[in-house]
């Protein structure tokens, strides 16, 4: 797995970001694997908040935990650690983990969020599949019989 790159995590962020922060990135950096050019993370805030600041030993985890894990991760985002490859989004096995990107070559440096394309946004394809709702106009009006008297 990804011992090369825990080295290299640390030799590049140790001492630029807070210790629980450094944590994270050594556990990410470690189950990431050595061979990809682009080393990323995707277990989630559950496997970090348990494998890397050992929470939830004595219990579930709580909604206390999944917030340590996020405070430690903002520096490291801060830093040009990390960057959010994939934002989390609810599938359908009830799972919404976010997977990062580990930079561990240089820091990554956040690109403007406005587009100087100068072209207009492409229109978003239309929603599919069982959750969209339906549209109830398209149906006549159900005709409830009343009871005479």
């Amino acid at each position: 797995m990804g011992a090369s790159n825990v080295l290299t995590a640390y030799a590049l962020y140790a001492g630029k970001v807070p210790a629980t922060s450094m944590q994270l990135l050594a556990y990410m950096a470690a189950v990431s694997r050595d061979d990809d050019a682009r080393p990323w993370f995707g277990r989630g805030h559950h496997a970090l908040a348990e494998f890397a600041l050992g929470r939830g030993r004595n219990g579930p985890l709580t909604r206390a935990d999944i917030k340590a894990v996020e405070r430690a991760i903002g520096p490291l985002a801060a830093a040009g650690a990390i960057s959010t490859d994939r934002k989390a989004s609810l599938r359908r096995d009830g799972t919404h983990t976010a997977r990062y990107r580990l930079h561990l070559d240089t820091p990554h440096v956040p690109q403007e969020t406005g587009d100087d394309t100068g072209e207009p946004d492409r229109p978003r394809p239309p929603e599919t599949g069982h959750d969209v709702p339906r549209n109830t106009s398209a149906r006549p009006p159900e005709t409830v019989p009343t009871s005479p008297g």
